[in-house]
């Protein structure tokens, strides 16, 4: 005899098989998601990244755009443009090293001044992670991991 709820058709144990098969590979893609969260954590915990973008958008803060500042005057901030902003902080770059687990990095859409005073850096790293690289390299690479920085120079009277 079966269980109660049981069913013991073709129709019950096909529809069972299905429902078992997605369960486990949402469970198994649950899995993996927290897994590949939770090593970019860790590996984001350095802060190698964030550090590079806070460095370059403070560098990027004072990049005077000259022509504004003789025609409009200084006020009360650094006067910025995108491009400003975007050749100081990949200036800055440029001259720092790559840290240990990043195979790559480039400034990404949104670098820039938005207010005319404020410096964004958006900094985008291929991150090298020790347990999912591996894995990834046959759908070509590493972690792909962006953090935003911003900065101001504001002027005192």
């Amino acid at each position: 005899m079966l269980p109660r709820g049981v069913n013991q058709t073709k129709n019950g144990t096909a529809e069972e098989t299905a429902k078992s098969a997605r369960n486990t590979a949402l469970n198994l893609g649950v899995k993996t998601a927290s897994v590949t969260t939770e090593l970019v954590r860790e590996w984001n915990d350095d802060g190698h990244l964030l550090d590079a973008a806070d460095a370059a958008a403070l560098d990027a803060s004072d990049a005077l755009v000259e022509e504004r500042a003789y025609g409009e005057g200084i006020g009360a901030g650094v006067p910025l443009t995108d491009a400003s902003v975007q050749a100081a902080a990949g200036a800055y770059l440029a001259t720092r090293p790559l840290p240990g687990r990043v195979a790559a990095w480039s400034l990404g859409p949104g670098t820039g001044s938005p207010d005319g005073r404020t410096a964004v850096v958006v900094l985008t790293g291929q991150a090298q992670i020790p347990v999912v690289s591996p894995v990834l390299s046959a759908f070509g690479g590493g972690v792909s991991v962006t953090v935003t920085s911003s900065a101001r120079s504001d002027l005192q009277p």
